[in-house]
């Protein structure tokens, strides 16, 4: 604050004290340095309402003032008389008030604190609590006569939670002189539209909940309301797109009120939609704005679909990746993810085309052997098969194959291309489908209680498929759509499942640290692996089926010799769980990611460390190989896909990397 810098250089200081010693002390410095009085234009006072009393003399410019009761639990502001005689005699100059997170015994106390400030233009109301709404008082009556003489209100916020009887209050006190409202209706019951003649913007904001009460609310209001003046409406969505898709999934009564909404904003003369969400890609406003058409056709086709979007510089998704997978050709990589869309990837990872899949997380995602088509499973009950056709589109194919509320969870293309499986996820059922023709070849149910299926895998020469739930893993006989055999065990199963590349053994993991490798033909137990002390995340077979290797949340990465069970070593270096690894064609590496950011690549023959990637900046749930080896993928929490050339991790020559 050296007097000699620009007055520009310090007109947005930030001072912060919930001392009334330090604000005395600013107060002086103040008084010492007159010249930079007018630079304060604004006050905030978290959780003491008296500070801001000690500085409105001094501050000639000062016209905000905020009263923050953000904590713990919402303050409760209730203050002396002459504390309010202060502020109506020092604040005359104040024209925005905002009251955030504070809690008013009554409707009475609420009053006084207007009373206070009678000169402001606008009022912001947040997260305000009236603990008493009894509207029968003698003193509220009078209160309220003060305020409708005194109270000339342009602009009225009021956002989060609320008692409906303040709103209610608030617009009768006002109605001759608002211009602009913003009404947040998310969790409100019914309100009365009022009259409003010099009403010129109107702003709903609704956070979009699993009740829709929000929608129902702006529905009954909007329709009766013939507003005359108002020249801008706008419905503001507190939510990402991705949300409302999940919601609504195959939800007629939902879909139905969304298409209602947009009916009733064509008798507005600029009405819009305004989807705001931090976590909206600027690049995909467009891809948002096509889906988003679907369920406000109006609004849509009239381009009045806005998005309140974040500059990103990374192409990504906006949600947590669910799975990753390369082509059996190596040409592409494709990511799902919680965020409803299937992005393609080519081999250099550039991002070749994206779509919103499923009304739902794409959950799980795989290619047919001729790399030309891909199904996904995701949250909203259906299979879908793409055409894989960069640039001309992606038409899919849906299949609902469940009829019940249940998530899908998994999905698998058998190796000769002529089936696809999917797996139920509470419903405990895996169903076959004709990959052709996509009718339903076998509803597969076990006869025994196994749980809920969380992972699907077909034998390498398509003659099994493996489902597998907490209770136990169940394997199917594909052509006779019947089941071969249950695997149960002492040890809970976790989510893994493995075949060898001859078909003839099953590898599980449990959550008691266990591995269990399986004869498939006869369903008997051939090795216990026990050397992880905290549940196993992830198994696999090497390619020429001499190792096996299981990921563990106790940190490590075990390696064990196929064909005796024996322990070889200990991959360790993770500073947290590893959730997947996976060896390279060739088998000579390792790659495994982690909840601690990261992924390293290890040699099978010593277990070094030859590469320790740390881009993501966020958990790592998914890493994969290319089928040639030479390049290597991974998926995050965060929406990131990360593909590598295996020479630059590993810059040897004679790898054929």
């Amino acid at each position: 604050l050296a007097p000699r810098l620009p007055r520009r250089t310090h007109s947005n200081i930030r001072f912060e004290s919930r001392d009334t010693t330090d604000v005395l002390a600013f107060r002086d410095f103040l008084d010492a340095y007159p010249h930079l009085r007018p630079l304060v234009r604004s006050i905030r006072t978290h959780r003491n309402a008296y500070l801001a009393l000690h500085l409105l003399c001094f501050l000639p410019k000062l016209t905000h003032i905020t009263m923050n009761g953000l904590g713990p639990e919402r303050w409760e502001c209730s203050l002396p008389q002459r504390v309010l005689a202060c502020y109506r005699a020092l604040g005359t100059r104040i024209k925005t008030l905002k009251l955030s997170s504070l809690s008013f015994p009554n409707l009475q106390e609420f009053c006084r604190i207007l009373l206070a400030f009678t000169g402001i233009r606008t009022l912001s109301c947040s997260l305000l609590d009236i603990r008493n709404t009894t509207c029968a008082s003698a003193q509220l009556a009078q209160f309220k006569q003060h305020l409708s003489r005194q109270l000339r209100l342009s602009t009225l916020e009021i956002d989060g939670s609320y008692e409906n009887v303040m709103a209610q209050m608030l617009f009768q006190l006002v109605p001759s002189t608002l211009k602009n409202l913003t009404l947040d209706l998310s969790s409100a019951k019914a309100i009365t539209s009022q009259r409003w003649p010099l009403l010129r913007a109107l702003t709903i904001t609704i956070v979009q909940g699993a009740s829709w009460r929000g929608v129902k609310t702006t529905i009954e209001m909007l329709k009766d309301y013939r507003p005359k003046s108002l020249a801008h409406f706008t419905i503001r969505l507190l939510s990402h797109p991705r949300d409302l898709l999940r919601q609504i999934g195959g939800r007629p009564s939902k879909l139905q009120l969304c298409w209602e909404l947009d009916r009733i904003l064509l008798k507005f003369r600029h009405p819009n939609v305004l989807f705001d969400s931090p976590s909206i890609h600027d690049r995909r406003t467009n891809l948002w704005s096509q889906e988003m058409a679907r369920y406000f056709p109006s609004m849509g086709n009239r381009r009045l679909l806005k998005f309140a979007s974040e500059q990103v510089t990374e192409i990504c998704h906006e949600d947590q990746v669910f799975c990753v997978a390369y082509s059996p050709d190596g040409k592409w990589v494709v990511t799902g993810s919680g965020d409803c869309t299937i992005i393609l990837w080519d081999s250099d990872g550039q991002l070749v085309q994206e779509w919103v899949a499923h009304a739902g997380g794409v959950m799980s995602l795989a290619f047919s052997p001729d790399s030309r088509r891909l199904a996904s499973s995701g949250g909203d009950r259906y299979l879908a098969v793409w055409d894989i056709m960069p640039g001309k589109g992606h038409p899919p194919i849906a299949v609902k194959y469940t009829d019940s509320d249940d998530d899908s969870c998994a999905c698998a293309w058998s190796p000769n291309g002529t089936v696809i499986a999917s797996a139920d996820v509470h419903a405990e059922t895996v169903k076959l489908w004709n990959a052709r023709t996509l009718e339903p070849l076998h509803l597969l149910k076990p006869s025994l209680e196994t749980g809920e299926f969380c992972d699907l895998r077909f034998s390498p020469d398509g003659r099994w498929v493996a489902s597998v739930s907490s209770n136990g893993c169940c394997i199917w006989d594909v052509s006779a759509g019947t089941v071969h055999k249950v695997l149960q065990s002492e040890h809970s199963f976790s989510s893994t499942t493995a075949f060898n590349p001859q078909s003839t053994r099953l590898a599980t993991g449990h959550r008691g640290g266990v591995v269990q490798i399986w004869n498939v033909q006869t369903g008997e137990v051939l090795f216990k692996l026990e050397q992880h002390t905290r549940s196993v995340m992830d198994v696999a077979f090497s390619s020429d089926d001499t190792h096996i290797l299981s990921a563990s949340v106790d940190r490590t990465v075990k390696i064990w010799d196929a064909s005796t069970g024996t322990f070889i070593l200990s991959l360790e270096g993770h500073a947290d769980r590893v959730n997947v690894a996976r060896f390279s064609p060739c088998g000579k590496y390792v790659a495994s990611a982690s909840r601690d950011q990261a992924v390293r690549v290890w040699r099978t023959d010593d277990g070094s460390c030859v590469g320790t990637l740390s881009e993501h900046r966020a958990k790592v749930d998914h890493v994969a190989f290319s089928p040639d080896g030479k390049a290597l993928s991974s998926g995050a929490r965060n929406g990131t896909v990360i593909i590598r050339r295996m020479r630059d991790i590993i810059p040897v020559p004679d790898t054929n990397m």
